[in-house]
């Protein structure tokens, strides 16, 4: 009986281990790509809810800054401000945006990112949606697909 409970007690300390271990890995990998993720991307284009938009002006004046888990982006006049949460462990890499002003203020914007040197693709589902599952748009699901171009200082 005691050997039993020594040894339920030695996997459950195994498995606490092992979690703690993957979740340090995690934090890890997002401190790193947070800080791959910093600086300024303008916008090349935009898919909104399976159609391309062909608005110039909007395009050309979408600008996302990030520095840290801290993210601003700006679409003419207005500006949003908020935090991101990622995870690129997962495949396809998460990204959750957290607006601390505008429409979604305090709602979770679930995506998925793609970053390739100075080529940043993301994905978002509207709050309250499920998080995409790829780097497509279609009318049903109303998610946002943007592709940005990393600014030079």
């Amino acid at each position: 009986m005691r050997l039993h409970a020594v040894v339920i007690l030695g996997l459950g300390c195994l498995v606490a281990a092992l979690t703690i271990g993957t979740a340090g890995a995690q934090d890890d990998a997002a401190k790193k790509e947070l800080k791959k993720l910093e600086g300024t991307w303008a916008t090349v284009s935009i898919e909104a809810a399976g159609q391309k938009v062909t608005d110039a002006e909007k395009i050309k004046t979408r600008k996302l800054t990030t520095k840290g888990d801290k993210y601003t982006l700006k679409v003419g006049d207005e500006t949003v401000q908020g935090t991101i949460e990622i995870n690129p462990i997962k495949k396809p890499k998460t990204i959750d945006m957290k607006p601390d002003s505008g429409t979604n203020k305090g709602k979770t914007l679930l995506g998925i990112y793609e970053l390739d040197g100075d080529s940043l693709k993301i994905c978002l589902a509207p709050p309250g949606k499920d998080r995409p599952k790829a780097f497509a748009t279609a009318a049903e699901d109303a998610q946002q697909l943007v592709l940005y171009k990393r600014e030079k200082p």
